[in-house]
C-alpha cells in the first residue's frame, strides 16, 4: 500500500538510520541495492519531499500477488466443461446426420407381406463462429519491473474474457440477433419448435423436485431412461432450491437414517438416479443488465463500432385479455439498449420511458427507430429492453433485462420476468446430444504497431452443435418466491 504524508514515517523510521527496522529489512534482503532503489523511487502517491532520515529507506508494502475482484477461470462452468470435452471441427461448416424417426414393423397374414415404411433421416449443419479480444501493452510498461509480468497477465485476462463470452453464448447466443453469434441452448430449443414442451416456466417461484422431474420425464420420453444428466443453474437458484427443500422438510427414511429428498451436495436426486448440479454465475440475471463502468455508475459502450442510441417512436399500453402473462401492475421506468456484434451502445434510450403506469392484465409496446450510423459497422442488430420499478433508487445498478428483440418493436408482456434466472438440464453426451466443435485452439496473432506498444489478437474458432434439442430443457423465470 502507499502511505499518506501524515502517517508515512511514524515509528522507528523517524528515529534515525541506526534504529530503523526498515533499513535492516533492506540489508537482509537478497538484493539490497534493488530494494534500496525501490525505496528511493517510491510511487507518486508518496511525498518525496518528506522522505528524510529513516523514512527514505521505507519499503512500500505492495503484496506479491494480484487480488481479483471479479470472476475467474472457474466461473465459466459450461464453457469449461464443453472445452474439456471438445470435438475437432473439420471445416467452417460442420455437418451431421440425424435419425429422426424409426419406421414401424407390422403383422401380416401367412404367405403375405407387411407394408413398407421408410426411416426418416436429416442432414443438418452449424457454422463455426469466431470470438476474439485485442491485447495491448506499452513497450515502456513491458520493460518495467511489475507486480506480475504485464504481457503474460494481459494474455491471461484476454483468454478469460473470451471464455466468458463463449460461456454466455453457449446459453443465450442468438444468430437472429447477430449473425456472428452461434445459437445457444435456449435458441436451439426455440428453432426446433420445442418452446411449449422443453421450456418450463417457473413464473418467479423457487425450483422444486417436481419441476425437475417434469424435465427428466421430457428427456426420457425421447429414448428411455435419462443418463449423464447435468443441471446448470445460478448460485441464487441453487440456494433457492435448497431453501425450498428445507422449508418443506421432505425427508426419506431408509437404512437407519433420514435425508432430505432431492438434496445432496452438488447433486439432484430424481426417480432414475442423480444429476450433477453445476453452478454458473453467468446464469444470474444481474449479469445481463446495462453494462456499467468500473465504478458501477455510468453505462459504457462495449466497442468503437457499438451502435448509436435509438430514438423513441411510440409507447402504448394494451390489454392482455385472459392471458396469464402480463407485467405486475406497477409504475416502471424502461430503457432500450441497442446492441450489435461489437457490444452495446454507451447511452441507453430512457427519454419518454420513465414513470410508465402499467395496469392490470396489460402489456407495454415500445417502438424505436435506428439512431443513425457513422459507418456500416455500427448498425444495431438487436435491442435489449431493460426495466426497473420507478420506486427503486434511480441509479443504473437497478436495471433488469426483460428480453432482447431483433426488431424495432419491443414488447413487455410478462413472458419474461425481469430479475429472474434461467436453468438448463440436458444429457451431457457429446456424441449424441451436444458438443462444442473447435476449429483451432485458442491462439495469439501479432498485430502491426500503430503506437509505442505491443499489440496482438487472441481468438477462438468454434461453435456449439446441439444434435438433439429434444434432450435439452430450459427452466425460465426462476425466482425466489416460496411455493405454497
Amino acid at each position: 500500500m502507499y502511505y499518506g504524508e501524515n502517517e508515512a514515517f511514524a515509528g522507528n523510521g523517524s528515529e534515525g538510520l541506526g534504529q530503523s527496522n526498515y533499513l535492516m529489512q533492506i540489508l537482509k534482503s537478497q538484493n539490497p541495492l534493488a530494494e534500496l532503489r525501490k525505496a528511493l523511487a517510491a510511487g507518486a502517491p508518496v511525498s518525496i519531499a518528506t522522505m528524510t532520515d529513516g523514512g527514505a529507506f521505507r519499503i512500500e508494502s505492495l503484496e506479491a500477488t494480484l487480488k481479483s475482484l471479479t470472476y475467474n477461470e472457474q466461473s465459466t462452468s459450461l464453457a469449461n466443461d464443453l472445452l474439456q470435452a471438445k470435438k475437432r471441427a473439420e471445416s467452417t461448416v460442420e455437418e451431421f446426420a440425424t435419425l429422426d424417426q424409426v419406421s414401424r414393423a407390422f403383422t401380416y397374414p401367412e404367405a403375405g407381406l407387411s407394408p413398407t415404411e421408410n426411416d426418416y433421416y436429416s442432414r443438418k449443419y452449424a457454422i463455426v463462429k469466431f470470438i476474439g479480444a485485442v491485447g495491448q501493452v506499452s513497450n515502456v510498461f513491458a520493460q518495467t519491473r511489475s507486480l506480475v509480468p504485464p504481457m503474460e497477465a494481459e494474455k491471461r485476462r484476454k483468454a478469460l474474457a473470451i471464455k466468458r463470452k463463449l460461456n454466455e453464448l453457449l446459453y443465450f447466443g442468438n444468430s437472429t440477433n447477430s449473425i456472428t453469434e452461434p445459437d445457444g441452448l435456449l435458441n436451439n430449443i426455440v428453432l426446433a419448435g420445442l418452446s411449449n414442451s422443453n421450456i418450463i416456466d417457473l413464473r418467479g417461484y423457487r425450483p422444486t423436485i417436481e419441476q425437475f422431474n417434469i424435465g427428466v420425464n421430457q428427456i426420457e420420453n425421447v429414448s428411455g431412461i435419462a443418463s449423464q444428466l447435468r443441471i446448470y443453474m445460478s448460485p441464487n437458484s441453487y440456494r433457492n432450491y435448497m431453501n425450498e427443500l428445507l422449508a418443506n422438510k421432505r425427508y426419506i427414511v431408509g437404512e437407519g437414517h433420514a435425508e432430505v429428498e432431492g438434496l445432496k451436495q452438488n447433486k439432484l436426486q430424481y426417480h432414475g438416479g442423480e444429476a450433477a448440479i453445476r453452478r454458473d454465475m453467468f446464469l444470474n440475471a444481474s449479469n445481463y443488465s446495462i453494462r456499467l463502468d468500473r465504478t458501477r455508475t455510468n453505462p459504457i459502450a462495449s466497442g468503437d463500432n457499438a451502435p448509436n442510441t435509438p430514438t423513441l417512436t411510440s409507447i402504448t399500453q394494451t390489454a392482455e385479455g385472459t392471458s396469464p402473462y402480463a407485467p405486475d401492475p406497477d409504475t416502471y421506468d424502461y430503457a432500450v439498449v441497442a446492441v450489435n456484434q461489437y457490444g452495446q451502445m454507451s447511452a441507453p434510450l430512457t427519454a419518454g420511458l420513465s414513470g410508465v403506469v402499467v395496469g392490470a392484465a396489460s402489456k407495454v409496446t415500445i417502438v424505436v427507430a435506428e439512431g443513425g450510423t457513422s459507418n456500416a459497422s455500427n448498425v444495431a442488430t438487436a435491442y435489449q429492453l431493460q426495466r426497473r420499478k420507478t420506486a427503486t433508487p434511480a441509479d443504473n445498478t437497478t436495471w433488469q433485462l426483460v428480453t432482447t428483440f431483433a426488431s424495432l418493436t419491443l414488447v413487455d408482456d410478462g413472458t419474461w420476468l425481469p430479475g429472474t434466472d434461467c436453468m438448463f438440464m440436458f444429457e451431457f453426451d457429446t456424441d449424441q446430444v451436444l458438443a462444442f466443435h473447435q476449429l483451432m485452439d485458442m491462439a495469439l496473432f501479432p498485430l502491426g504497431a500503430i503506437a509505442d506498444a505491443v499489440r496482438w489478437f487472441q481468438r477462438l474458432y468454434g461453435t456449439l452443435i446441439v444434435y438433439n434439442p429434444l434432450k435439452v430443457i430450459c427452466f425460465k423465470n426462476v425466482g425466489s418466491i416460496p411455493n405454497a
